[in-house]
Protein backbone atom coordinates (compact mmCIF):
# COMPACT_ATOMS: atom_id res chain seq x y z
CA UNK A 1 0.00 0.00 0.00
CA UNK A 2 2.78 2.42 0.91
CA UNK A 3 4.07 2.31 -2.97
CA UNK A 4 0.66 3.35 -4.20
CA UNK A 5 0.05 6.04 -1.55
CA UNK A 6 1.40 9.21 -3.69
CA UNK A 7 -0.99 8.15 -6.62
CA UNK A 8 -4.39 7.94 -3.96
CA UNK A 9 -3.26 11.67 -2.60
CA UNK A 10 -3.22 12.63 -6.73
CA UNK A 11 -6.90 11.06 -7.31
CA UNK A 12 -7.88 12.41 -4.26
CA UNK A 13 -7.32 15.58 -4.92
CA UNK A 14 -7.78 15.32 -8.78
CA UNK A 15 -11.16 14.62 -7.39
CA UNK A 16 -11.74 17.62 -5.22
CA UNK A 17 -10.68 19.70 -7.36
CA UNK A 18 -12.82 18.98 -10.34
CA UNK A 19 -15.87 18.78 -7.16
CA UNK A 20 -15.11 22.03 -6.15
CA UNK A 21 -14.94 23.31 -10.11
CA UNK A 22 -18.64 21.57 -10.48
CA UNK A 23 -19.61 23.14 -7.78
CA UNK A 24 -18.50 26.77 -8.43
CA UNK A 25 -19.54 26.52 -11.81
CA UNK A 26 -23.02 25.68 -10.71
CA UNK A 27 -23.32 28.31 -8.36
CA UNK A 28 -21.71 30.89 -11.08
CA UNK A 29 -24.74 29.63 -13.45
CA UNK A 30 -27.22 30.21 -10.76
CA UNK A 31 -26.32 33.91 -10.97
CA UNK A 32 -27.50 34.28 -14.47
CA UNK A 33 -30.64 35.21 -16.14
CA UNK A 34 -33.06 32.41 -17.43
CA UNK A 35 -35.39 32.64 -20.23
CA UNK A 36 -38.38 31.03 -21.69
CA UNK A 37 -40.92 30.87 -24.34
CA UNK A 38 -44.02 33.29 -23.47
CA UNK A 39 -47.09 32.71 -26.11
CA UNK A 40 -49.05 35.75 -27.27
CA UNK A 41 -51.07 34.28 -29.40
CA UNK A 42 -50.98 30.98 -31.85
CA UNK A 43 -49.78 27.21 -31.07
CA UNK A 44 -47.55 26.61 -29.31
CA UNK A 45 -46.74 23.32 -31.09
CA UNK A 46 -44.97 25.60 -33.64
CA UNK A 47 -42.36 26.15 -30.84
CA UNK A 48 -42.07 22.51 -29.08
CA UNK A 49 -38.89 21.80 -31.55
CA UNK A 50 -36.85 25.35 -31.64
CA UNK A 51 -33.71 25.99 -30.05
CA UNK A 52 -31.78 29.25 -29.85
CA UNK A 53 -28.75 29.60 -29.33
CA UNK A 54 -27.46 33.02 -27.52
CA UNK A 55 -24.40 34.51 -25.79
CA UNK A 56 -24.50 36.77 -22.73
CA UNK A 57 -21.72 39.46 -22.28
CA UNK A 58 -20.81 41.39 -18.97
CA UNK A 59 -18.43 43.60 -19.85
CA UNK A 60 -15.86 43.06 -22.59
CA UNK A 61 -14.17 39.88 -21.37
CA UNK A 62 -17.19 37.95 -19.57
CA UNK A 63 -18.80 35.26 -22.20
CA UNK A 64 -20.72 32.90 -21.52
CA UNK A 65 -22.91 30.79 -24.27
CA UNK A 66 -26.70 29.54 -23.83
CA UNK A 67 -29.42 27.73 -25.10
CA UNK A 68 -33.41 28.52 -24.98
CA UNK A 69 -36.04 25.89 -25.92
CA UNK A 70 -39.42 25.33 -24.80
CA UNK A 71 -38.19 23.57 -21.36
CA UNK A 72 -36.02 26.90 -20.23
CA UNK A 73 -32.44 27.75 -20.23
CA UNK A 74 -29.20 25.85 -20.09
CA UNK A 75 -25.45 27.23 -20.02
CA UNK A 76 -23.02 25.93 -21.92
CA UNK A 77 -20.69 25.87 -18.68
CA UNK A 78 -23.22 23.16 -17.36
CA UNK A 79 -23.27 20.74 -19.81
CA UNK A 80 -20.61 17.45 -20.15
CA UNK A 81 -16.84 18.13 -20.10
CA UNK A 82 -16.83 17.14 -23.87
CA UNK A 83 -19.72 19.31 -24.99
CA UNK A 84 -18.09 21.99 -23.21
CA UNK A 85 -14.33 21.22 -24.35
CA UNK A 86 -15.62 22.58 -28.01
CA UNK A 87 -15.87 25.98 -26.33
CA UNK A 88 -19.44 26.32 -28.51
CA UNK A 89 -22.30 24.29 -29.01
CA UNK A 90 -22.70 21.73 -31.60
CA UNK A 91 -25.47 21.87 -33.90
CA UNK A 92 -28.15 19.53 -33.50
CA UNK A 93 -27.76 18.01 -36.89
CA UNK A 94 -24.33 17.57 -36.77
CA UNK A 95 -24.49 16.05 -33.33
CA UNK A 96 -27.61 13.71 -34.31
CA UNK A 97 -25.32 12.73 -37.66
CA UNK A 98 -22.46 11.82 -35.24
CA UNK A 99 -24.47 9.50 -33.07
CA UNK A 100 -25.92 7.91 -35.84
CA UNK A 101 -23.01 7.64 -38.42
CA UNK A 102 -19.73 7.44 -35.89
CA UNK A 103 -17.77 6.12 -38.79
CA UNK A 104 -18.48 7.94 -41.73
CA UNK A 105 -18.55 11.22 -39.74
CA UNK A 106 -15.23 10.91 -38.25
CA UNK A 107 -12.61 13.94 -39.68
CA UNK A 108 -15.63 15.83 -41.33
CA UNK A 109 -16.04 19.44 -41.14
CA UNK A 110 -19.30 20.44 -39.18
CA UNK A 111 -20.98 22.24 -41.20
CA UNK A 112 -24.17 21.80 -42.37
CA UNK A 113 -24.40 22.97 -45.74
CA UNK A 114 -21.13 20.22 -46.41
CA UNK A 115 -23.91 17.32 -45.98
CA UNK A 116 -26.83 16.48 -47.95
CA UNK A 117 -29.11 13.18 -46.56
CA UNK A 118 -32.14 11.17 -47.90
CA UNK A 119 -33.85 7.60 -47.08
CA UNK A 120 -30.90 6.17 -48.58
CA UNK A 121 -27.64 8.19 -48.53
CA UNK A 122 -25.43 10.36 -46.61
CA UNK A 123 -23.30 12.69 -48.88
CA UNK A 124 -20.47 15.21 -47.57
CA UNK A 125 -18.87 17.13 -49.71
CA UNK A 126 -15.92 20.37 -48.96
CA UNK A 127 -12.80 21.91 -49.69
CA UNK A 128 -10.46 21.56 -46.87
CA UNK A 129 -7.51 23.35 -46.38
CA UNK A 130 -4.20 21.39 -46.99
CA UNK A 131 -2.11 20.08 -44.21
CA UNK A 132 0.51 22.38 -44.69
CA UNK A 133 -0.81 25.47 -46.54
CA UNK A 134 -3.18 27.55 -45.75
CA UNK A 135 -5.35 26.81 -49.10
CA UNK A 136 -7.47 24.25 -50.41
CA UNK A 137 -7.12 22.69 -53.89
CA UNK A 138 -9.49 20.25 -53.93
CA UNK A 139 -12.64 18.65 -54.20
CA UNK A 140 -12.98 16.34 -50.96
CA UNK A 141 -16.48 13.90 -51.35
CA UNK A 142 -17.55 10.68 -49.38
CA UNK A 143 -20.84 8.84 -49.98
CA UNK A 144 -22.52 6.59 -47.04
CA UNK A 145 -24.98 3.99 -48.40
CA UNK A 146 -27.21 3.65 -45.31
CA UNK A 147 -28.63 0.18 -46.43
CA UNK A 148 -25.07 -1.57 -46.80
CA UNK A 149 -22.78 1.39 -44.61
CA UNK A 150 -20.73 0.87 -47.54
CA UNK A 151 -18.67 4.06 -47.92
CA UNK A 152 -17.19 5.57 -51.26
CA UNK A 153 -14.48 8.81 -50.76
CA UNK A 154 -12.43 10.35 -53.23
CA UNK A 155 -10.46 14.10 -54.17
CA UNK A 156 -10.85 15.51 -57.35
CA UNK A 157 -8.49 18.86 -58.21
CA UNK A 158 -11.04 22.13 -58.25
CA UNK A 159 -10.67 23.54 -61.91
CA UNK A 160 -8.43 26.48 -62.51
CA UNK A 161 -8.01 26.99 -58.69
CA UNK A 162 -5.17 29.63 -59.54
CA UNK A 163 -7.78 32.10 -60.53
CA UNK A 164 -9.97 32.24 -57.40
CA UNK A 165 -8.37 33.56 -54.14
CA UNK A 166 -11.33 31.40 -52.22
CA UNK A 167 -13.42 28.64 -53.17
CA UNK A 168 -16.36 28.16 -50.55
CA UNK A 169 -18.96 25.53 -50.77
CA UNK A 170 -22.17 26.90 -49.71
CA UNK A 171 -24.55 23.80 -50.40
CA UNK A 172 -24.31 19.91 -52.19
CA UNK A 173 -27.00 17.78 -53.46
CA UNK A 174 -27.35 14.75 -55.07
CA UNK A 175 -29.01 13.29 -57.62
CA UNK A 176 -28.99 9.61 -58.69
CA UNK A 177 -25.39 8.72 -59.05
CA UNK A 178 -24.18 13.07 -59.59
CA UNK A 179 -23.33 15.12 -56.38
CA UNK A 180 -23.32 18.84 -57.31
CA UNK A 181 -20.95 21.00 -55.44
CA UNK A 182 -23.01 25.06 -55.33
CA UNK A 183 -19.31 27.47 -54.94
CA UNK A 184 -18.98 30.97 -54.03
CA UNK A 185 -15.17 31.88 -55.72
CA UNK A 186 -14.02 34.94 -55.01
CA UNK A 187 -11.39 37.00 -57.11
CA UNK A 188 -9.34 39.73 -55.47
CA UNK A 189 -7.45 42.45 -56.72
CA UNK A 190 -4.92 44.88 -54.52
CA UNK A 191 -6.23 42.49 -51.32
CA UNK A 192 -9.54 43.48 -51.91
CA UNK A 193 -12.42 41.28 -52.92
CA UNK A 194 -13.37 42.61 -56.35
CA UNK A 195 -15.85 39.81 -57.71
CA UNK A 196 -17.43 36.83 -56.39
CA UNK A 197 -19.71 33.88 -58.81
CA UNK A 198 -21.58 31.59 -57.93
CA UNK A 199 -20.00 27.91 -59.86
CA UNK A 200 -21.93 24.70 -59.88
CA UNK A 201 -20.00 21.67 -59.83
CA UNK A 202 -21.12 18.37 -60.67
CA UNK A 203 -19.44 14.93 -59.95
CA UNK A 204 -19.97 11.25 -61.23
CA UNK A 205 -19.64 9.50 -58.12
CA UNK A 206 -19.04 5.95 -59.80
CA UNK A 207 -16.50 7.18 -62.20
CA UNK A 208 -15.75 9.70 -59.50
CA UNK A 209 -14.36 12.34 -61.99
CA UNK A 210 -16.05 16.29 -62.62
CA UNK A 211 -18.75 16.01 -65.67
CA UNK A 212 -20.35 19.11 -65.86
CA UNK A 213 -18.53 22.84 -64.81
CA UNK A 214 -20.85 26.08 -64.47
CA UNK A 215 -20.84 29.91 -63.45
CA UNK A 216 -24.24 30.51 -62.81
CA UNK A 217 -23.82 33.83 -62.02
CA UNK A 218 -21.70 36.85 -60.50
CA UNK A 219 -21.75 40.02 -57.89
CA UNK A 220 -19.20 43.04 -58.63
CA UNK A 221 -18.12 44.31 -55.40
CA UNK A 222 -17.15 47.59 -57.01
CA UNK A 223 -20.95 48.77 -57.04
CA UNK A 224 -21.35 48.50 -53.08
CA UNK A 225 -20.21 52.43 -52.57
CA UNK A 226 -20.91 52.55 -48.80
CA UNK A 227 -22.89 49.18 -48.22
CA UNK A 228 -22.06 45.90 -48.06
CA UNK A 229 -22.36 43.15 -50.06
CA UNK A 230 -24.20 39.75 -49.53
CA UNK A 231 -24.96 36.71 -52.10
CA UNK A 232 -27.52 34.13 -51.10
CA UNK A 233 -28.66 31.19 -52.52
CA UNK A 234 -32.02 29.76 -52.13
CA UNK A 235 -33.06 26.26 -53.67
CA UNK A 236 -35.98 23.82 -54.32
CA UNK A 237 -36.28 20.43 -56.08
CA UNK A 238 -36.33 22.13 -59.53
CA UNK A 239 -34.64 25.37 -59.20
CA UNK A 240 -31.70 27.35 -57.89
CA UNK A 241 -32.17 31.33 -57.35
CA UNK A 242 -28.86 33.41 -56.78
CA UNK A 243 -29.87 36.59 -55.18
CA UNK A 244 -26.70 39.36 -55.36
CA UNK A 245 -28.00 42.20 -52.42
CA UNK A 246 -26.35 45.45 -51.66
CA UNK A 247 -26.77 46.57 -48.42
CA UNK A 248 -26.89 50.22 -47.67
CA UNK A 249 -27.62 52.14 -44.22
CA UNK A 250 -29.74 55.17 -44.92
CA UNK A 251 -30.42 56.98 -41.82
CA UNK A 252 -29.28 57.08 -38.44
CA UNK A 253 -32.22 56.93 -35.55
CA UNK A 254 -30.30 59.21 -32.52
CA UNK A 255 -32.75 57.87 -30.15
CA UNK A 256 -32.17 53.63 -30.52
CA UNK A 257 -28.43 54.31 -31.63
CA UNK A 258 -28.72 52.41 -35.12
CA UNK A 259 -29.21 52.62 -38.86
CA UNK A 260 -31.96 51.72 -41.10
CA UNK A 261 -30.77 49.65 -43.47
CA UNK A 262 -32.52 49.16 -46.97
CA UNK A 263 -31.50 46.32 -49.15
CA UNK A 264 -30.78 46.32 -52.62
CA UNK A 265 -30.91 43.64 -55.22
CA UNK A 266 -28.53 44.21 -57.81
CA UNK A 267 -28.57 40.05 -59.06
CA UNK A 268 -31.77 37.67 -59.36
CA UNK A 269 -30.69 34.69 -61.43
CA UNK A 270 -33.00 31.69 -61.80
CA UNK A 271 -30.98 28.63 -62.87
CA UNK A 272 -33.13 25.40 -63.56
CA UNK A 273 -31.60 22.00 -62.36
CA UNK A 274 -33.25 19.78 -64.95
CA UNK A 275 -32.24 21.60 -68.12
CA UNK A 276 -29.51 23.98 -66.87
CA UNK A 277 -30.88 27.16 -68.24
CA UNK A 278 -30.27 30.89 -66.73
CA UNK A 279 -32.91 33.39 -66.63
CA UNK A 280 -32.17 36.49 -65.16
CA UNK A 281 -35.64 37.60 -62.83
CA UNK A 282 -36.87 40.95 -62.63
CA UNK A 283 -38.65 42.60 -59.69
CA UNK A 284 -40.87 45.45 -59.46
CA UNK A 285 -39.20 48.87 -59.11
CA UNK A 286 -41.68 50.60 -57.14
CA UNK A 287 -41.68 47.89 -54.28
CA UNK A 288 -39.14 47.45 -51.22
CA UNK A 289 -39.83 43.59 -50.94
CA UNK A 290 -36.69 43.05 -48.62
CA UNK A 291 -34.46 39.81 -49.00
CA UNK A 292 -35.84 36.94 -50.50
CA UNK A 293 -35.51 34.17 -47.75
CA UNK A 294 -37.73 31.05 -49.60
CA UNK A 295 -38.28 29.17 -52.80
CA UNK A 296 -41.37 27.28 -53.84
CA UNK A 297 -41.83 26.41 -57.20
CA UNK A 298 -42.67 29.85 -59.05
CA UNK A 299 -43.21 31.28 -55.28
CA UNK A 300 -40.40 33.59 -53.98
CA UNK A 301 -40.44 34.44 -50.94
CA UNK A 302 -39.05 37.99 -49.67
CA UNK A 303 -38.61 39.46 -45.92
CA UNK A 304 -37.87 42.49 -44.59
CA UNK A 305 -37.72 44.77 -41.22
CA UNK A 306 -37.53 48.55 -40.53
CA UNK A 307 -37.63 48.92 -36.96
CA UNK A 308 -40.27 47.16 -35.32
CA UNK A 309 -42.20 46.22 -37.85
CA UNK A 310 -41.50 42.56 -40.21
CA UNK A 311 -43.70 42.59 -43.35
CA UNK A 312 -43.30 39.24 -45.46
CA UNK A 313 -44.16 39.42 -49.09
CA UNK A 314 -44.84 36.37 -52.11
CA UNK A 315 -43.68 37.06 -55.47
CA UNK A 316 -44.91 34.92 -58.52
CA UNK A 317 -41.58 34.44 -60.81
CA UNK A 318 -43.40 33.44 -63.55
CA UNK A 319 -46.63 36.33 -63.33
CA UNK A 320 -43.67 38.70 -61.89
CA UNK A 321 -45.95 40.43 -59.70
CA UNK A 322 -46.52 40.49 -55.75
CA UNK A 323 -49.39 37.87 -55.07
CA UNK A 324 -49.17 38.68 -51.22
CA UNK A 325 -48.08 40.66 -48.36
CA UNK A 326 -48.28 40.44 -44.83
CA UNK A 327 -47.22 42.95 -41.91
CA UNK A 328 -46.48 41.83 -38.55
CA UNK A 329 -45.50 44.27 -35.25
CA UNK A 330 -42.70 43.03 -33.14
CA UNK A 331 -41.79 43.39 -29.16
CA UNK A 332 -38.41 44.43 -30.21
CA UNK A 333 -37.75 48.49 -30.66
CA UNK A 334 -35.55 48.23 -33.58
CA UNK A 335 -34.63 45.65 -36.17
CA UNK A 336 -32.27 45.48 -39.19
CA UNK A 337 -32.00 43.89 -42.51
CA UNK A 338 -29.20 41.63 -40.75
CA UNK A 339 -32.00 40.10 -38.22
CA UNK A 340 -33.57 38.72 -41.44
CA UNK A 341 -30.13 36.50 -42.62
CA UNK A 342 -30.38 34.54 -38.92
CA UNK A 343 -34.31 33.73 -39.44
CA UNK A 344 -34.60 29.74 -40.50
CA UNK A 345 -36.82 28.29 -43.50
CA UNK A 346 -38.40 24.07 -41.98
CA UNK A 347 -41.30 23.09 -43.32
CA UNK A 348 -42.47 26.12 -45.06
CA UNK A 349 -42.60 27.62 -41.67
CA UNK A 350 -40.58 31.20 -41.43
CA UNK A 351 -39.31 31.42 -38.39
CA UNK A 352 -37.91 34.95 -37.24
CA UNK A 353 -36.16 36.07 -33.76
CA UNK A 354 -34.51 39.15 -33.64
CA UNK A 355 -31.18 39.56 -32.25
CA UNK A 356 -31.17 41.70 -29.04
CA UNK A 357 -28.62 43.81 -27.06
CA UNK A 358 -30.46 44.67 -24.19
CA UNK A 359 -31.71 42.73 -21.35
CA UNK A 360 -34.55 44.94 -20.76
CA UNK A 361 -36.03 44.29 -24.43
CA UNK A 362 -38.14 41.85 -24.73
CA UNK A 363 -37.32 39.60 -28.02
CA UNK A 364 -40.23 38.69 -30.59
CA UNK A 365 -40.09 34.99 -31.86
CA UNK A 366 -42.56 34.77 -35.16
CA UNK A 367 -43.79 31.70 -36.56
CA UNK A 368 -45.10 32.35 -39.98
CA UNK A 369 -46.35 30.10 -43.01
CA UNK A 370 -44.90 31.61 -46.46
CA UNK A 371 -46.86 29.43 -48.24
CA UNK A 372 -50.11 31.21 -47.04
CA UNK A 373 -48.40 34.20 -45.33
CA UNK A 374 -50.53 33.50 -41.77
CA UNK A 375 -48.89 33.67 -38.42
CA UNK A 376 -48.65 30.57 -36.56
CA UNK A 377 -47.74 31.70 -33.63
CA UNK A 378 -46.70 35.15 -31.94
CA UNK A 379 -44.50 34.89 -29.06
CA UNK A 380 -41.54 36.71 -26.90
CA UNK A 381 -38.53 35.76 -24.88
CA UNK A 382 -39.37 36.84 -21.26
CA UNK A 383 -36.89 36.57 -18.40
CA UNK A 384 -37.74 33.75 -15.66
CA UNK A 385 -34.94 35.69 -13.45
CA UNK A 386 -33.01 38.06 -14.37
CA UNK A 387 -29.46 39.12 -13.93
CA UNK A 388 -28.70 40.65 -10.18
CA UNK A 389 -26.32 42.93 -11.54
CA UNK A 390 -26.70 44.13 -15.43
CA UNK A 391 -23.98 46.72 -15.51
CA UNK A 392 -22.65 46.81 -19.24
CA UNK A 393 -24.64 43.16 -19.75
CA UNK A 394 -25.95 42.41 -23.54
CA UNK A 395 -27.73 39.64 -24.92
CA UNK A 396 -27.76 38.22 -28.31
CA UNK A 397 -29.45 35.21 -29.86
CA UNK A 398 -27.76 34.62 -32.83
CA UNK A 399 -29.10 31.18 -34.35
CA UNK A 400 -31.96 29.05 -34.12
CA UNK A 401 -31.90 25.25 -34.53
CA UNK A 402 -34.47 22.49 -34.09
CA UNK A 403 -34.98 19.53 -32.18
CA UNK A 404 -35.12 15.77 -34.14
CA UNK A 405 -33.88 16.96 -36.69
Amino acid sequence: MKKYWKLMMLSAFTIIVVCIFYIRAGTVTNSFPTFTFEKVEGNETAVENLVLNGDLFNGMFNHESFRVDNEGTTYLRDEPFNDRFKGYYQDLYIERLQKEHRNFMRGKTEDPNYFYEDEDILAYGNTPYELWTNDHYTFEIAVLDKQTNDIVSFSLPIPNREDYWYVEPQNIYVDGKELSFITLNEKMNNEIIENTSVYLYTIDIEKEQLVHEEELGSLDYSNTGEGYSDINILKDERSLIIVGNIITPVEYDENLGFYEEIATINTLIKYNLNTREVEELSLPKDEELGIPVALNGNQLSFANAKKDELTLSNYNVEKQKVSGELEVDTFNLYMSITDIFQAKIKDDKFYFIPSSNDLEELTTVLVIDITTLTVDYVGKIEHTKPFSNNVMMEVYFNNSEFKNE
